[in-house]
């Protein structure tokens, strides 16, 4: 049985769920290649101002790569690549996006888990969470762009803990390293993280959007074209202002 990824619009927030829940929602092909498809779409509309990204159940946001169906394709190099091409699109289509992105994390979070809640702008978790990054206990080379997110979100230093650590780190710790922004009873997460979306999706969509671009620019390091940005959103704001 193959996973699946399912999308409902409440209100201005797009809930995307991963659902796998016999494998604790472990990231198959169909996920993957789901979450690259939903993405896509969601890029398209302009009625969605935020997307909350969460596992189905509570039991896990994911466990991971699915290590069981990638040996059963028959295959399991062309299995792990076919999964991680699609993860990386999925990657590029929300980076690329004018709204911010929330991970609800509950349960385990583990491995190419991991990876897809650091796509995410922001990161909700219950306070049972177990999240860990076991690629060196199983012989696995995380991918760039996922090391990469993590140092941006928590530093190298941390980053490199939770890839030489290969075991779970408690939501404490996360909340101490800046991989998690807030923290919520298990029975309180669904509300609390759809709650977190809900403000995010409140805000002007269009100054929202100015500073995603602002960001990614001062991200790659390019401070001149974030000053372009700025000076461009402010002429669009006072050009607004003045005709309203």
């Amino acid at each position: 049985m193959t996973g699946q990824v399912s999308c409902v619009v409440d209100a201005a927030v797009a809930i995307v769920t991963i659902d796998n829940s016999a494998r604790l929602n472990a990231i198959d092909l169909a996920i993957a290649v789901g979450l690259a498809d939903v993405t896509r779409d969601l890029a398209q509309r302009d009625d969605v101002n935020a997307i909350l990204l969460r596992g189905a159940g509570l039991k896990a946001f994911s466990a991971g790569v699915d290590l069981k169906a990638a040996e059963a394709s028959g295959n399991r190099p062309k299995a792990f690549a076919d999964i991680e091409h699609a993860m990386l699109e999925a990657e590029r289509t929300l980076a690329a996006m004018s709204i911010p992105t929330v991970a609800m994390l509950s349960g385990v979070c583990y491995g190419g888990g991991v990876q897809l809640s650091s796509m995410a702008d922001f990161r909700v978790a219950s306070n049972d969470l177990k999240l860990s990054v076991p690629a060196i206990a199983n012989r696995l080379f995380y991918p760039i762009p996922a090391l990469e997110r993590l140092a941006a979100i928590m530093g190298w230093a941390c980053a490199r803990r939770m890839i030489y650590a290969s075991a779970p780190f408690d939501v404490a710790t996360l909340l101490q390293w800046g991989f998690v922004d807030q923290i919520a009873d298990p029975i309180e997460i669904e509300t609390a993280a759809l709650d977190f979306a809900r403000t995010l999706a409140a805000k002007p969509r269009e100054i929202v959007a100015a500073y995603r671009a602002i960001f990614a620019a001062l991200e790659r390091g390019d401070r001149t074209a974030a000053e372009h940005l700025r000076q461009e959103a402010k002429a669009l704001e006072l050009s607004r202002r003045k005709n309203s």
